[in-house]
């Protein structure tokens, strides 16, 4: 089942997305080499053509779990969370109408 995981940073937080990036990207790459992920990125704060630490606002990932707990599990595990930079994440079970497949190409 797809998980839609909306995630807000704190005021502040931003700032320190570069410490603990490589690690929260390391555990998105494992999600897509399992096939377990959908899409993922930077919650822009406005409008620019490169994302920018300072212009973040929160994170968007769609990815693949067995159930809800197991995804809030992996949620609580990701490093922008355990650094306190989100301030908060709703996590949803998430339908993918297109592409019908129910995998982007």
């Amino acid at each position: 089942m797809w998980f839609a995981f909306w995630a807000e940073d704190r005021p502040g937080g931003n700032v320190e997305r570069s410490r603990w990036r490589t690690d929260h990207l390391a555990r998105l790459t494992s999600l897509l080499e399992e096939g377990r992920l959908l899409f993922a990125g930077p919650l822009l704060a406005w409008a620019c053509p490169e994302p920018d630490p300072e212009a973040t606002a929160g994170s968007l990932i769609v990815a693949e779990f067995e159930t809800l707990e197991k995804a809030r599990a992996w949620i609580a595990e990701d490093p922008y969370q355990r650094a306190g930079i989100y301030q908060g994440v709703r996590v949803h079970p998430f339908i993918v109408t297109c592409p019908p497949s129910g995998r982007a190409t």
